[in-house]
């Protein structure tokens, strides 16, 4: 009996993690729908970029943190700031490893990832802000880099993994 109700718990738990699963990927195929169906809507870039941004800060909301999209201004050969998401976004007062990780991204045309539980020593110094991760995601058109698109996470990292970077 005791070795038959051990099973069925087990059994029971497995189901709920299956359960949590599903759910989790079919929020993960609606939200990525919702963005195709939305860029195949408008050629007008700025509703576009602020569409994509507010949906950016309704997935960022429950880790914390906040997305910055920066394009590259080839008059100033730099990357400025284009459209904001999340609540704290301030790129003027964003901590400087991040911007570095940025313009790494932008110049490599490569996912850029940083964690700081274990923090770098380029993120050393920012472990006491509790900053969990940043996220540089090169933005790409024709084979080659325009912008990129930084996700600073500032809680609960254990909520950003492999999925969720695919997702963002």
């Amino acid at each position: 009996r005791i070795k038959l109700r051990d099973t069925q718990k087990e059994l029971e738990r497995w189901n709920r993690e299956l359960e949590e699963r599903v759910q989790k990927r079919t929020a993960e195929l609606s939200y990525q729908l919702e963005i195709a169906m939305m860029l195949g809507s408008s050629l007008e870039l700025e509703p576009l970029l602020k569409d994509v941004m507010s949906r950016l800060a309704a997935l960022l909301r429950p880790v914390g943190g906040e997305a910055y999209l920066l394009l590259y201004n080839s008059v100033r050969k730099t990357l400025s700031i284009q459209a904001t998401a999340g609540e704290t976004a301030n790129y003027e007062k964003l901590e400087a490893p991040f911007k570095r990780l940025a313009e790494e991204a932008f110049l490599s045309g490569k996912v850029q990832y940083n964690p700081s539980l274990d923090p770098a020593p380029t993120l050393a110094d920012l472990s006491e802000k509790k900053i969990a991760g940043c996220l540089g995601i090169p933005v790409i058109t024709s084979n080659r880099a325009v912008g990129v698109l930084l996700v600073v996470v500032r809680k609960n990292l254990r909520l950003i993994g492999q999925q969720e970077i695919h997702l963002i």
